[in-house]
This record gives structure tokens, C-alpha cells and sequence, in this order.
């Protein structure tokens, strides 16, 4: 499932990304890259405080994941923006 979410972000379905990456982090919650790839998801339907969080996941479960620390200031951008 991770891996069929983040093929479907790639692909700009961020809904249809979301729902995988919701199951793939239902089974597996510390997944680093589940977490990440799920806040981009949310960042890119325009829920930015729901992305922060899953980002801060990833994160805590992975400090020097580097999607997630990059895309957790682009968020925090957008938040600060009054995006």
C-alpha cells in the first residue's frame, strides 16, 4: 500500500495517494516514509496543519529523513504565507 500511495502521488492523485498511505500507516505507523509521503498528500489538498503533523512523524521516527525535513519547512512556508 505505501508503496502504491507514493506511485499515486507521483502521478499528482493526491486523494487516491492519501487513502493507500492512511491503510499502509494503519498496519505500519513507523513508517518514516509512509508518514512523509502522507503529509505531502494532505500539504497538497490544502491541509496544511494535518501535513505538519505527519511530517513531524516522520521525523521523530526518522530525524534525517530528508523529504520530510524539506517538506516540512515548505509547509511551515505556506502556514506562515496564510495559504
Amino acid at each position: 500500500r505505501e508503496m502504491l500511495g507514493w506511485l499515486l502521488l507521483q502521478q499528482k492523485r493526491w486523494h487516491e495517494g492519501q487513502l493507500h498511505l492512511e491503510k499502509a500507516i494503519a498496519i505500519h505507523p513507523q513508517s518514516a516514509n509512509a508518514q512523509a509521503h502522507l503529509g505531502w498528500a494532505l500539504a497538497e489538498q490544502g491541509r496544511l496543519r494535518e501535513a505538519i503533523v505527519h511530517l513531524e512523524r516522520a521525523i521523530a521516527i526518522q530525524p534525517n529523513h530528508a523529504d520530510a525535513l524539506k517538506n516540512l519547512q515548505v509547509v511551515q512556508g505556506w502556514v506562515n504565507e496564510g495559504q
